[in-house]
């Protein structure tokens, strides 16, 4: 079985890649507010007046120089000749691109009330055409803001995440099993083959868990049968919406993929909507009866009255997708450089030593003591951000860049690849080095050149969940083995398929600590 990190989910091959040379960064730029102040009198040039490459270039670097799948390295590449800022079309949209975290800072401390992080076009036309409710991700304005305020609740704080860290426990302590058993069964009794497709399944079980308050049998030897079209679906819906966003609208009309996009989400919708129905008959009976009703997020979402339970289906789908990727591909290129660099390995084990005894396993509360430990997830993240490039849509007011003017509804493309790659602020960007985010380590950089989870009230809800799920997974896995490379010294590289994800299965050697309880 593979999830969308998996083989299922490596649509093409580049052609060719021409990895950009050093870029060097752009000059700074002054606040909206002081450089409409220093501008005076004197004209604010528009968004027309940006660099940018045009439609045929554009052309060329994504379908015949390989950047289809690389557009993160496209992302290095634009700033070297562009500058911070410029201008772009992809598919259907106008883009005004950010390259640069001192102007990314400018951008979003002009955020409103109600910030768009895109216009969700493709999410919208299927909820549209199936006459479904929206979520987090697809709602805006105040009907957003609303949802999201229900939605924090439970989720947001630290302090509630750790609510959840027994169930997480539980479904690590799952997915130990089945490393133990998918290692076991190979010729060396080491080798665990394409780690992505089982952490997927690891992360999808924890959100599950969180989100549905139930187990939906990921990590089970054999998965049933619904639950494995649930996750072939969402394969799917990754797959056809890139074809969805680069072809024409009159494709969809000659070719397969626009109705294989809206089915996936139709079974995505109806796996999460069974769930939901399950769980509400089950409040009931225990109101009924006069039972204590769990504390658990779906049952906060059900019980606490402030949405309809159209707005709970929409919520639960577009939160269930969005926990997954983050915790299964961040855990895995966690592990893939480890094992290259087992220096970092050791000194991350023997923090692990001194923070938590022999006889035990790591827990939420050691977090806090093991600073290797979310280095080497700060590190991961900013290497590989899972989503390289995020979006903001301004529609309350325009926006002041430096000498430039931006018309409210300009749609911002964040390249948040570009930024966590900045030699200014990240020497040798390129390598794996958790010990830049130590206190007393490193140079400072930028507040913003490294923002995974985003920023404001449009950021991540999920995070302290995601966070408490890696950590606490890669603790585990290096409590138990010491990780080596593919024996065969496969080279992986990053490529983009709306999420940076490895180019080939990463298989990992796991040899077993002796005493590890």
């Amino acid at each position: 079985m593979a999830g969308p990190s998996g083989g299922a989910r490596r649509l093409l091959l580049p052609l060719r890649l021409h990895p950009p040379p050093p870029i060097s960064p752009g000059p700074p730029h002054r606040t909206g507010s002081s450089a409409a102040a220093a501008a005076g009198p004197a004209r604010l040039k528009g968004p027309a007046e940006l660099p940018g490459p045009g439609l045929l270039r554009t052309f060329v670097w994504l379908f015949l120089r390989g950047y289809l799948l690389h557009t993160h390295r496209l992302q290095l590449m634009s700033r070297r000749i562009y500058g911070p800022i410029w201008k772009s079309t992809f598919g259907h949209y106008q883009n005004i691109n950010i390259g640069s975290p001192v102007v990314l800072e400018q951008l979003l401390r002009q955020e409103g009330k109600y910030p768009m992080r895109s216009d969700m076009a493709l999410w919208k036309e299927h909820r549209d055409t199936r006459h479904l409710p929206y979520g987090p991700f697809t709602e805006e304005g105040e009907r957003w803001y609303r949802l999201r305020q229900v939605l924090n609740k439970r989720l947001l704080k630290p302090s509630e995440a750790v609510l959840y860290a027994d169930a997480i426990g539980e479904v690590v302590s799952d997915l130990m099993v089945r490393l133990r058993d998918e290692r076991s069964r190979s010729p060396s009794g080491v080798l665990v083959g394409d780690v992505a497709n089982l952490l997927y399944r690891f992360a999808l079980e924890g959100i599950s868990y969180i989100l549905f308050e139930t187990r939906i049998g990921c990590l089970k030897q054999q998965v049933p049968a619904e639950t494995q079209h649930f996750i072939d679906s969402i394969n799917l819906m990754f797959k056809n919406s890139i074809f969805a966003t680069v072809l024409p609208r009159w494709s969809r009309k000659v070719l397969p993929f626009w109705d294989r996009y809206l089915d996936s989400w139709d079974t995505i919708f109806a796996f999460g909507k069974r769930l939901i129905d399950r769980k509400m008959k089950e409040l009931e009976g225990h109101v009924e009866k006069g039972k204590e009703v769990s504390q658990g997020y779906l049952s906060y979402l059900l019980a606490s009255g402030h949405l309809s339970l159209d707005e709970v289906y929409g919520s639960v789908a577009e939160l269930l997708l969005a926990g997954v990727d983050t915790t299964s591909n961040t855990l895995c290129w966690a592990l893939y450089h480890l094992s290259r660099d087992l220096g970092i390995q050791e000194t991350l084990y023997q923090e692990l030593k001194a923070v938590v005894p022999p006889d035990r396993f790591p827990g939420a509360e050691d977090i806090p003591k093991m600073p290797m430990l979310r280095a080497v997830i700060k590190e991961t993240l900013r290497v590989y951000p899972v989503v390289p490039t995020n979006a903001r849509v301004f529609y309350e007011k325009d926006i002041i860049i430096g000498d430039y003017l931006f018309p409210k509804n300009t749609l911002f493309v964040l390249a948040h690849y570009a930024m966590s790659h900045d030699e200014t602020y990240f020497p040798e960007p390129e390598r794996f080095l958790p010990q830049r985010w130590l206190r007393g380590h490193g140079s400072p950089h930028h507040p913003f050149s490294s923002i995974p989870f985003g920023y404001g009230v449009r950021a991540c809800v999920g995070r302290r969940i995601a966070e408490l799920e890696m950590h606490l997974a890669l603790a585990r896995i290096i409590q138990a083995f010491e990780v080596r490379p593919d024996p065969r010294g496969v080279e992986v590289t990053s490529v983009s398929r709306i999420v940076l994800v490895a180019d080939k299965p990463i298989n990992l050697e796991f040899i077993a600590r002796p005493g590890a309880p």
